[in-house]
């Protein structure tokens, strides 16, 4: 076997093994026929981007109580519903934006403990927009399934490292959207000045999209956002209201969120949380696609 052979890996769709013992590309556990040259354990796959790039970060609140008071069976079935619905709402995301106007726009994703991170390949207006779709739909699934998230929209230039068995994310793109992300009180999620401001740039520039066209399609909306620290911020926050039906989402269901796996909300900084996110979602629930275009479905 050559040094190349060695460290070649197949994948075999029947069983999912996924290994480099495979010979004349039959799966040694239920031989059927393998995909060969999967990729080699020695090369590592690098995205590395001079240009900025969009960059969400996401944390699930409640998670230390989500951990200490339920059973590690019961914390993986949160986690593994979670991503579940997360797989959903990135293929939905994908099959609504298959047009020219949103061709090779991709969204990664990488899930750490609490914290899930999405950030674009690009940047360009349909990332930013295909970004802010799934965020929206990502909260709103967050509360249906009692974990609710926190996340920012920032933008800079990040590296991705990416083998076999592991995935590395490192730059300013991902530190500038956990800062944000870290300073709100509330669940739900605002996107930067700075984001906005190349989306309008770009718009000038004969963009796909015109200037401020996710504020007109309520997608996003002007709104102050509740920090911990200092006064609340004028700011642009994510309507994650935007597509779910009214009947999925009220106030007993967000606040049955944050109670649900026996999560404590007795402390003042969580009910402040909650009081913010009930707030936002009074202010929101009149301003969805639906209310937009006037009909229901």
């Amino acid at each position: 076997m050559n040094e190349n052979e060695k460290y070649k890996c197949h994948y075999c769709p029947s069983c999912n093994l996924i290994g480099n013992q495979a010979k004349n590309n039959v799966c040694p556990s239920c031989g059927q026929k393998t995909f060969d040259g999967f990729f080699s354990f020695k090369e590592a796959q690098w995205l590395r981007t001079d240009d900025p790039v969009f960059v969400a970060f996401l944390d699930i609140l409640g998670f230390k109580n989500l951990v200490k008071n339920n059973s590690i069976r019961e914390l993986f079935l949160v986690y593994k519903t979670f991503l579940e619905h997360m797989e959903v709402s990135k293929e939905f995301t994908e099959l609504s934006y298959q047009t020219d106007l949103f061709h090779n726009t991709k969204i990664n994703s990488l899930f750490i403990s609490d914290s899930l991170i999405l950030w674009s390949e690009d940047f360009s207006q349909t990332s930013l927009f295909k970004l802010v779709g799934l965020v929206s739909m990502l909260i709103a699934e967050s509360f249906v399934h009692g974990a609710p998230i926190r996340g920012a929209i920032d933008m800079g230039e990040i590296a991705v490292r990416s083998t076999f068995s592991n995935k590395t994310l490192v730059g300013k793109g991902l530190t500038n959207a956990f800062e944000s992300e870290e300073s709100q009180e509330w669940a739900g999620c605002l996107i930067s000045e700075s984001c906005l401001d190349k989306f309008n740039d770009l718009s000038n520039l004969q963009g796909a999209l015109k200037k401020d066209y996710m504020f007109d399609i309520n997608l996003v909306l002007n709104y102050q956002i509740p920090l911990k620290e200092g006064p609340q911020k004028a700011n642009a926050a994510v309507n994650w209201l935007y597509l779910i039906k009214k009947e999925f989402m009220s106030e007993k269901v967000i606040l049955e969120s944050f109670e649900k796996f026996n999560k404590s909300t007795g402390e003042l900084r969580i009910q402040r949380k909650i009081e913010n996110t009930l707030s936002f979602y009074e202010f929101a629930k009149g301003k969805t696609m639906r209310d937009l275009l006037n009909f229901d479905f």
